[in-house]
């Protein structure tokens, strides 16, 4: 039984050969940022899907494998528009650090000086009206050959996820808590 198998079996409450497992939450990394580099320094392996075998693999983990900042977020990725981030910070985000990475929708980051937390830089906390917002440029998902991994994902007998967030973070990032 590969994995694949195993995972739609546990779906229909079929016996299985062992139980589906793995350490992320979601399609969310489920070890911090300190304890994965800990972990790709003990190990010597990239990939805690690998090293302990997942039954189900992170579509963003497999599409951006050395991109630095990248989550198992297929929607909160680091943007590499470069134009667009140029844009934002200068009409949206003045005061963001040259340091900081920008997500898909303009947010900004930037790593905390203890632990795996990062402050948010939130685009939209400035617009108040209607218009602004109609204006505020959406996020390019083209292009990425999303299908295409997740079929060789499929074919390598797993199931692919992902994490798309909710209204609610989706919100707090783009405009802030206030």
């Amino acid at each position: 039984m590969n994995s694949r198998d195993r995972i739609f079996a546990t779906i229909r409450r079929e016996a299985v050969d062992k139980i589906p497992w793995t350490l992320d939450i979601g399609a969310i990394e489920g070890l911090s940022p300190p304890l994965l580099d800990l972990f790709k320094k003990k190990t010597g392996c990239k990939s805690t899907d690998e090293y302990f075998n997942y039954d189900i693999r992170k579509i963003e983990s497999e599409l951006t494998a050395n991109v630095p900042g990248a989550t198992g977020d297929l929607s909160l990725r680091t943007s590499n528009n470069v134009q667009k981030q140029k844009y934002i910070r200068e009409r949206y985000l003045p005061d963001l650090p040259l340091t900081a990475r920008m997500d898909e929708w303009g947010v900004g980051f930037i790593k905390a000086s203890r632990g795996h937390l990062e402050r948010i830089y939130s685009p939209l906390k400035r617009v108040h009206t209607r218009k602004e917002i109609e204006e505020y440029p959406s996020p390019e998902f083209e292009g990425r050959g999303i299908k295409e991994k997740i079929e060789q994902i499929k074919k390598r007998g797993f199931v692919s996820i992902t994490y798309g967030g909710s209204i609610f973070e989706w919100s707090w990032w783009l405009r802030g808590y206030e």
